[in-house]
């Protein structure tokens, strides 16, 4: 029993490892229909301050977690919530690139082994609404 356990935290932490050090994937193209270890990242032109972009994503239900230099951290939902995108536990990144360009990174709150293309989707879905904005 104690091996079973110690074999499960050991994939579980693994995982977790890999999920964390995987480079960000470009959300282009279209939507797959299953992703391993999705995170992406993707450039979006707009006409937004970065005060406009932080308000944006507060009507989205993000938080800023942290700001350094020219990036911001938000976080939105609970590891501890459900597996559908609208629930999880998301993060999003902020880079600014120039004024009018920044670059918005998704990923799970904690780890994600696999999803069904919602990362891509949902990063696709907020850059259109910083971008229409």
């Amino acid at each position: 029993m104690e091996t079973k356990i110690i074999s499960v935290v050991a994939l579980v932490a693994l995982i977790t490892l890999i999920y964390k050090a995987l480079p960000f994937r470009l959300a282009e193209g279209k939507k797959p229909l299953i992703a391993f270890f999705p995170k992406y990242k993707k450039r979006v032109s707009h006409n937004l301050t970065n005060e406009e972009i932080e308000r944006k994503l507060s009507e989205f239900g993000f938080k800023k977690t942290s700001s350094k230099n020219d990036a911001s951290k938000f976080s939105r939902g609970s590891i501890l919530g459900d597996i559908s995108i609208k629930l999880a536990k998301v993060n999003v990144g902020i880079q600014k690139i120039t004024d009018n360009e920044h670059e918005i990174t998704v990923q799970a709150g904690w780890v994600a082994a696999f999803d069904t293309g919602d990362h891509w989707q949902f990063l696709n879905e907020l850059c259109n609404k910083i971008k229409d904005a």
